[in-house]
């Protein structure tokens, strides 16, 4: 009987060591860090307008910068040329560079000359032919992202006007210009921005 309580005792022992020497694993968390995803803007404003133009007793024709139109009609006098400003108006979002594209289809006639301002725009050296079939000649300019954005007025006619020459055709035909945006940013070059986004 000694010798089995001895045995018990022992067991016991055992038991009791185990216990007291078992700890919890040491841990420990840090807080969570969260990200979250919104696609950006490109541009808070953009358009393309230009001055209503009124026609003086000489012929000539004088801007309301006031009022800010779509479209003008011109009667041509011969040898006096036609102001005419059309404008791209871009306000960018915070941080996002842009491509500003611009399309000209130029039908004038006979003896009315269009430039464009070279010192605004670059020649994408490519055309556009839209889903009616009209090629556009293609310009661009690059505009850089900031932190503080503000807008953005690129004129597109060189003197904004069109030169008149001393003889004009009876049909002076006409001349459409038309703007797009496309980010800067994951691109290598402004055609390859056109031909990935607009020029498809």
């Amino acid at each position: 009987m000694k010798k089995k309580l001895t045995t018990v005792l022992a067991i016991v022992l055992v038991v009791a060591l185990s216990v007291a020497g078992t700890y919890a694993y040491l841990t420990a968390q840090t807080d969570t860090v969260t990200n979250t995803f919104t696609a950006a803007g490109l541009a808070s404003s953009f358009s393309l307008d230009e001055s209503q133009a009124n026609q003086q007793p000489d012929g000539s024709y004088t801007l309301n910068l006031n009022e800010r139109v779509q479209a003008n009609a011109y009667s041509v006098v011969p040898k006096v040329n036609l102001a005419k400003d059309p404008t791209v108006h871009v306000t960018l979002e915070k941080n996002v560079g842009a491509y500003v594209f611009l399309a000209v289809d130029n039908n004038l006639g006979d003896g009315l000359t269009a430039t464009i301002d070279r010192g605004n725009w670059t020649a994408l050296n490519t055309t556009y032919t839209d889903a009616q079939g009209v090629e556009w000649t293609m310009y661009y300019k690059q505009l850089a992202g900031s932190e503080n954005p503000a807008q953005v007025d690129i004129n597109v006619l060189a003197g904004q006007q069109i030169v008149v020459g001393d003889t004009v055709a009876a049909n002076c035909g006409n001349i459409v210009f038309n703007a797009y945006l496309t980010q800067s940013a994951g691109f290598t070059s402004a055609l390859d921005a056109w031909n990935n986004s607009w020029g498809k």
